[in-house]
């Protein structure tokens, strides 16, 4: 008789979207999934710059945790969560624990970033208590609008002429009081062209 033996699948807990941002006195809703064999629940001590976003709302997965709670501190949160189902109680596979509801903090025009850290005493349990190995994958928010887009200002669209290099439409219209579309900017006779955008 021949055995397979498959390897083991890669257990995780993670953030979806990895990378969120929301502009200021907006929100952007963060789910944590996990990816894990034989697990029961688990905690976790999520961090943030409480400058830049804050944590407003937590809304478990009442299908698959039946129990659990969350605490918010200033720069942090603390959430539990446990299955009852099956009986003995552990689960395999990808499983959403729960949505984070995240605003950001940041009125200014810069804006601002902040790791989304899990630290310890973060853990996956399986039914008797004891660490499930797991990886934990950090994410990002970012308080305003995605990174802007940057490139030349110009006065030619074939850019011979460069004003300035590496930088935002606003940038290249607030060399005069241009006004216009993203890439072709015009004032009276005058003309800025942003090229090059990435």
């Amino acid at each position: 008789m021949r055995y397979l033996r498959c390897p083991q699948q890669p257990k995780k807990l993670y953030l979806v979207p990895q990378q969120s941002n929301a502009a200021y006195s907006s929100t952007a809703d963060v789910e944590i999934w996990v990816d894990a064999i034989e697990f029961q629940g688990g905690q976790i001590n999520l961090t943030y710059d409480s400058e830049c976003a804050n944590v407003t709302n937590w809304m478990r997965n009442t299908t698959n945790f039946l129990i659990g709670g969350w605490t918010h501190y200033n720069g942090r949160v603390w959430i539990t969560f446990l299955t009852m189902e099956p009986q003995p109680p552990l689960l395999t596979g990808k499983y959403m624990v729960g949505t984070l509801t995240i605003p950001c903090e940041n009125e200014t025009e810069e804006g601002g970033e902040t790791s989304l850290a899990f630290i310890a005493p973060s853990t996956l349990l399986n039914d008797t208590g004891n660490p499930v190995t797991a990886t934990w994958k950090d994410g990002i928010f970012r308080c305003g609008n995605a990174p802007p887009c940057l490139g030349s200002c110009c006065n030619d669209p074939e850019c011979t002429d460069p004003v300035n290099t590496n930088v935002t439409c606003t940038d290249c219209l607030s060399t005069g009081n241009f006004t216009g579309s993203r890439t072709r900017m015009r004032h009276a006779s005058t003309a800025r062209y942003l090229s090059s955008c990435a």
